[in-house]
């Protein structure tokens, strides 16, 4: 996993303050976004009522390609996604809340938000698929639900694709800056 320091977006704070919600049909967003560090909210069957009470409840800001959502006036506040693909979906939430300086890269658990926290190989052995187990010696595990993580081969196109959402991000929030 990387620190705050060596994530793509670097320096700043260890944990981004900014706290979102995602309606129930951005899960893939919110999967980014936790990849991306963000403490994210989201879980299929989450219904309007319950979202906007943890939006105002928990001081999230609450993330919906729903219209209607946001015309609740318990919701507090929010933003229209506007793009049907998630990268262009985190590029957007990136730059509208100017937070691509305060990523913290897989400092999250992408299935549950949780903080990942570094563990001992020998705690987790019989969790390590053997091949897995033969070459790496770094672990990551996840406080809250105890995913577990190891940087393998796939760690390095994702390291690219979170790298190009936040230099999009990046780009598009000088764009909108007057």
């Amino acid at each position: 996993m990387l620190t705050n320091e060596d994530s793509p977006g670097g320096g700043g704070s260890p944990w981004p303050r900014q706290r979102f919600i995602c309606d129930q049909h951005l899960g893939a967003l919110a999967r980014l976004l936790r990849q991306l560090g963000f403490d994210t909210a989201w879980h299929a069957g989450l219904l309007e009522p319950e979202m906007a009470r943890r939006c105002v409840n928990e001081d999230r800001v609450a993330l919906t390609r729903n219209r209607q959502l946001l015309q609740r006036k318990s919701l507090g506040p929010a933003l229209l996604v506007a793009n049907d693909q998630p990268d262009e979906q985190a590029v957007q939430v990136l730059a509208h809340f100017h937070l691509a300086d305060q990523v913290c890269c897989f400092s999250r658990c992408s299935r549950c938000g949780g903080i990942i926290d570094d563990v001992d190989r020998e705690q987790v052995a019989h969790l390590i698929p053997p091949r897995t187990r033969a070459w790496l010696d770094t672990y990551f595990r996840c406080r809250d639900c105890g995913q577990l993580y190891w940087e393998g081969t796939h760690v390095q196109k994702l390291r690219g694709r979170l790298q190009t959402i936040i230099d999009r991000a990046r780009a598009r929030a000088r764009e909108d800056t007057p």
